[in-house]
């Protein structure tokens, strides 16, 4: 089905239903990094557009301008766009001025809001019923498709995501000095409780990723929250100071990760198990 919306190469090559314009508005490219780290950065502005191949018959093209709205706003609220798109940028949330390497993304809106779908994000309260919105678009989709989901035998993908083989943890930072996780990907998260007993750390394990093996963890920082009113029947909102901090964790069996997981099951600094964790 992946190919079949976005084409392929896996035996014969296919083109698929959907079509990527990439129109660039504004791009300043610089530099980060010292000591041999140094990188090339690029902040940009752009406007995506999709468009279809092929026409579609009306059930079937309203289904897929569903799915592929609420599929990039899935990829803006959990993840981002390309190299290191799995952490929050560290220049705008790291605290350590003297930090010498380039790692994480940020990614948010221009322009003028998508009231109605950035109102499905707007806490952390309503995240957990945002994702199951996606599966049910998805489900759509599929259907039209010919296509039965059996929620009851996800894929055996590592980074599925199926109650049983993800878990999304968040709270709310009221501005970007309080990003709290961003420091557990490098110093220990939990210092030794009784004397003698070693600090936790998931720095350099599976959770995290080491050379030649990509971690299990995705952290976010969802720019910036809004606060939203209703105005005669119509709902508006503006910026504030305020992030949604996301950690989505695809666990493993490995001593590390259950430490973690147990970790969080005490809900440190807030926060909360908003989707998955379950059989």
């Amino acid at each position: 089905m992946v190919e079949q919306l976005f084409g392929g190469v896996e035996g014969k090559e296919s083109v698929g239903l959907l079509k990527l314009g990439f129109q660039t508005e504004e791009l300043r490219l610089g530099t980060f990094g010292k000591n041999g780290y140094e990188q090339p950065t690029y902040n940009v502005e752009v406007d995506i557009i999709w468009s279809l191949t092929r026409p579609l018959p009306d059930d079937q093209h309203a289904a897929l301008q569903n799915l592929v709205t609420d599929l990039i706003w899935f990829a803006m609220v959990f993840g981002g766009f390309g190299k290191s798109w799995r952490r929050a940028d560290h220049r705008l949330f790291y605290d350590n001025d003297e930090y010498e390497k380039l790692i994480g993304c940020h990614w948010q809106w221009a322009g003028e809001i998508d009231h109605k779908n950035a109102f499905r994000v707007r806490s952390t309260k309503t995240i957990g019923k945002f994702i199951n919105s996606v599966l049910d678009t998805a489900k759509t989709w599929m259907k039209l498709q010919g296509k039965i989901p059996n929620p009851n035998h996800p894929a055996n993908w590592r980074e599925s995501w199926h109650p049983s083989r993800v878990q999304v943890w968040g709270r709310l930072a009221n501005n970007r000095d309080e990003c709290v996780a961003i420091d557990w990907l490098h110093k220990a998260y939990q210092k030794g409780i009784v004397r003698g007993e070693t600090d936790k750390s998931i720095r350099q394990t599976s959770v995290t990723g080491e050379l030649g093996q990509i971690g299990r963890l995705w952290h976010r920082m969802y720019p910036p929250k809004r606060l939203f009113t209703k105005k005669e029947g119509k709902w508006t909102s503006k910026s504030t100071n305020r992030f949604i901090e996301l950690l989505t964790l695809f666990p493993d069996e490995s001593p590390e990760c259950k430490q973690f997981v147990a970790f969080l099951q005490q809900k440190p600094d807030g926060f909360e198990l908003l989707w998955g964790g379950k059989e």
